[in-house]
């Protein structure tokens, strides 16, 4: 049998391009290595805002957030790109704009960026939003016309203009007259605080 010099130097190419790692994978930057992306979850610890949290990623210099407004459009960057070792990022934004928002992190290195899975705002968020109802509900009083909150979210103020009281809540003596009612938020729990009339104007002086 006649030895094929051609054909052994062809295999022996086809080995060594094997050993190089030229096939996907091996140590290849762009698929291979060992940074992973990171688990991302989002929490609802503050009022209007969103709080997301990660374990940091060996090998990772920096991370970036990212945003699908409204579900369909599509994930743009927000916010700076986050330092290694920080494991969390404050959103604060209108709740009740973001119920169909979604968010991604990407975990990044000096060669490439891995998206972590999307996550979506679900029902939870309400529990952060809040619901309320004053002392003396009563149909046409126009409660929550008007909305202040504190700085640390807190205390709240709420406007009903056409409430009808003269000052007993139950009374409805003076029609349109409005009131606002006071509530304080504390353990994650609301409780109206105060219930407030303007002083009534006597016509007579009219």
């Amino acid at each position: 049998m006649k030895f094929n010099i051609n054909l052994a130097i062809l295999m022996f190419s086809v080995y060594l391009s094997g050993c190089n790692g030229s096939s996907s994978g091996g140590d290849d930057p762009d698929t291979g290595g060992e940074l992973t992306a990171a688990t991302m979850a989002v929490h609802y610890e503050k009022p209007k805002t969103l709080t997301f949290r990660w374990s940091d990623v060996s090998g990772a210099t920096y991370y970036q957030l990212f945003e699908n407004a409204d579900g369909h459009s599509g994930f743009e960057p927000i916010g700076n790109p986050i330092a290694p070792k920080e494991e969390r990022i404050e959103l604060v934004v209108p709740l009740f704009k973001k119920l169909n928002a979604q968010y991604l992190l990407q975990t990044c290195d000096d060669q490439r960026c891995i998206d972590s899975d999307a996550v979506a705002i679900d029902q939870d968020v309400i529990g952060s939003i809040g619901y309320f109802k004053p002392s003396n509900t009563d149909a046409d009083d126009q409660f929550g016309w008007n909305l202040a909150i504190s700085d640390d979210g807190n205390l709240l103020a709420v406007g009903a203009p056409r409430e009808d009281s003269g000052g007993d809540q139950e009374d409805n003596l003076t029609p349109d007259s409005g009131a606002v009612y006071i509530f304080s938020r504390e353990d994650g729990e609301w409780t109206q605080q105060a219930y407030l009339k303007a002083p009534l104007i006597n016509e007579a002086f009219f």
